[in-house]
C-alpha cells in the first residue's frame, strides 16, 4: 500500500508540476497578449491622431492653393491694369507730344513773323 501510495504521490506530484507549467505558460500567454493589446491600444491611438493631422494637413494645401489661385488671377488682374495704364499713358504722351510740337510751331512762326517785320522794317529804313 505504501508503495502504490508512493507511485501515486509520484504521478500527482508530476501532474502538479506539469499543471503548474501549464499554468505559468497560460499566465504568460495571458500576459504576453495583454501587452500586444496595449500596444494595439496605443498604435490605434497614434494612428487617429496621424489620420486627424493629415486631414488638417490637406484642409492647409486646399486652403493654400485657393489662396495661390486668387492671388494668381489679383496678378493677371494687376498686369492687365497696368497694360491698360501704359496705353493710356502712351496715348497721352502723344498727345502732349503733338501738343508741344505744335506749339514749338507756333512759336518758330511767330518768330519768323516777327522776323519778316523786322526785316521789312529794316528794309524801309535802308
Amino acid at each position: 500500500l505504501e508503495r502504490r501510495a508512493e507511485e501515486e504521490r509520484a504521478v500527482a506530484a508530476k501532474e502538479l508540476a506539469e499543471l503548474r507549467e501549464q499554468l505559468y505558460q497560460s499566465t504568460t500567454e495571458v500576459e504576453g497578449s495583454r501587452m500586444v493589446r496595449e500596444q494595439l491600444d496605443v498604435l490605434t491611438q497614434e494612428k487617429q491622431f496621424l489620420e486627424a493631422e493629415l486631414a488638417d494637413k490637406e484642409d492647409q494645401l486646399t486652403a493654400l492653393r485657393a489662396q495661390a489661385s486668387q492671388l494668381e488671377d489679383a496678378v493677371k488682374q494687376s498686369e492687365h491694369q497696368l497694360r491698360e495704364q501704359r496705353e493710356v499713358a502712351a496715348k497721352y504722351q502723344e498727345q502732349l507730344n503733338a501738343k508741344n510740337h505744335e506749339e514749338h510751331i507756333q512759336r518758330l512762326l511767330k518768330e519768323n513773323a516777327q522776323l519778316l517785320k523786322t526785316n521789312e522794317t529794316t528794309r524801309k529804313e535802308l
